[in-house]
């Protein structure tokens, strides 16, 4: 279990391991007839940051956490409680998977639809990004002007990838410094990507481009999955030491290959359908974890 930073974590190790000094081992004593694995739920439901808990700041106190007490019944009814749990928690790995799959197929379709975008085997028509986009960048914030609430998000790399908090700003700034629902953008700083907005109006960061392109040659999905198939070819051209990034003038220098707008039109209807799908599963996770916290709530506290 880990005892610093994000507190409570839990797993069971599947083999033989080292740790730091952040994690902290359970081993069961002989003579108390505890299923590893309800203990497992016992602890990951634990509120180890609430009122009267073993805290010191952020990291766990080894010692105080040492006399907590734990209430456990009898060892057939343990493994009933970890049944019910891992039944649950095998359905959330199911549809977690069949999005990965849903994934792998829209991926697919690309390749088979396009070829591969740097070889351009099928001999698509090419222009220099350039050619048929504007990359507008956001803008930089100083600490002091990034607030816990305001009226606009900001919009950073972070919340692409790994953070779900937003900062907020109350500045009014020029139109092209903000972007909306439907908006095409490209991470390229630190983590590289391209992704369509799918939120209310924000202000997005300096290390993010807002993409603009010509309709007349470009579907925006179509659009999208192309620069994200690129993406491993722009790495190559990564500046910086401490904060890698891509430069806006290698960026536009890139050639694009363009097949007919109809076959992209087809392109993305076809991830639109997977998009459903997506969203439908989802929304399944959604519930089951519901359900797995309300069934923890129930037998743990």
């Amino acid at each position: 279990m880990s005892f610093k930073l994000t507190v409570g974590k839990c797993a069971i190790a599947t083999k033989d391991l080292y740790t730091n000094e952040a994690i902290m081992a359970f081993n069961l004593k002989e003579g108390y007839k505890i299923n590893p694995d309800f203990l497992y739920y016992y602890l990951s439901n634990y509120n180890w940051i609430g009122a009267n808990k073993a805290v010191m700041g952020i990291t766990l106190n080894k010692a105080t956490i040492s006399q907590q007490t734990i209430s456990y019944p009898s060892l057939a009814e343990q493994q009933s409680i970890v049944s019910e749990l891992d039944k649950i928690n095998e359905l959330i790995s199911l549809k977690k998977a069949q999005l990965s799959d849903l994934d792998t197929l829209a991926q697919s379709i690309f390749y088979e639809m396009f070829g591969d975008p740097i070889e351009n085997e099928k001999g698509w028509e090419v222009k220099k990004l350039s050619d048929v986009s504007t990359l507008l960048n956001g803008r930089a914030y100083k600490q002091d002007e990034l607030l816990s609430e305001g009226k606009y998000k900001v919009l950073r790399v972070g919340n692409f990838f790994t953070n779900s908090n937003f900062y907020y700003s109350n500045l009014e700034l020029e139109e092209n410094k903000y972007c909306d629902y439907g908006d095409l953008l490209f991470a390229w700083s630190a983590s590289f990507g391209a992704f369509i907005w799918n939120g209310e109006k924000v202000v997005y960061h300096y290390h993010i481009w807002k993409v603009l392109y010509d309709d007349t040659f470009l579907n925006k999905i179509y659009y999208c999955y192309l620069l994200n198939t690129m993406t491993n070819s722009f790495m190559k051209d990564l500046h910086g030491i401490g904060m890698m990034h891509l430069t806006k003038i290698g960026m536009e220098q890139y050639i694009l290959p363009l097949p007919p707008l109809p076959l992209q039109q087809s392109f993305a209807r076809k991830i639109e359908a997977i998009k459903q799908q997506k969203t439908q599963i989802t929304a399944t996770i959604k519930d089951l974890e519901t359900l797995l916290a309300s069934r923890m709530q129930y037998w743990f506290d």
